[in-house]
């Protein structure tokens, strides 16, 4: 039986600026070793067997509004799943509005790959998944040892891997219309 790669569509930190979030994740992340510290906009995207340029195209043309811009990442948060549940414990955007927009431009051209687990499309990266009681304690330590990252976002990028395998690029569609990379 064939097997087609699982894409996302996400945003990745600058491998310069990894580090730190790492650190936690390492330790604390079920899903470090498949996933760089990234921001999901759809996830499961479309299998990568049936990623075309037209695709691609639509990406470009859906993205060609939205300007770079500054990103900025200090505040730690929490999911809560539930009563004796796990938190997943992660780093969000200083100001989330533009990462809403770029949610909105893509999903516009692919909603029914909306998650439909949550109600609210919420920019994060995964840090780690602990306790409900850890948390206080563990966001004052994150917040210490990832400090202040900013950077500029030009481009979000199509990930794909083989089950059992990390996550690698495939396209980087960037934004006001310029031309995508092809990574293979």
């Amino acid at each position: 039986m064939y097997s087609s790669k699982l894409s996302t569509l996400t945003f990745v930190i600058p491998e310069e600026l990894q580090t730190n979030i790492q650190s936690i994740r390492k330790f604390y992340d079920k899903a470090y070793t498949y996933w760089p510290p990234h921001i999901n906009f759809l996830f499961p995207f479309i299998p990568e067997n049936m990623i075309n340029e037209d695709i691609i195209m639509k990406l470009k043309e859906a993205l060609r509004p939205i300007k770079p811009f500054k990103a900025e990442f200090e505040d730690i948060h929490f999911f809560n799943f539930g009563k004796n549940k796990p938190i997943t414990i992660w780093l969000g955007p200083k100001d989330t509005k533009p990462f809403e927009e770029i949610y909105e431009a893509v999903s516009s051209i692919f909603p029914n790959l909306k998650d439909k687990r949550h109600k609210k499309f919420v920019p994060h990266i995964t840090l780690a998944q602990q306790n409900y009681f850890q948390f206080n304690k563990c966001s004052v330590k994150y917040k210490k040892q990832i400090g202040h990252i900013e950077c500029i976002v030009n481009s979000i990028q199509i990930l794909t891997r083989n089950e059992n395998e990390p996550f690698k690029p495939l396209y980087t569609i960037y934004f006001e219309g310029k031309e995508p990379s092809y990574h293979h």
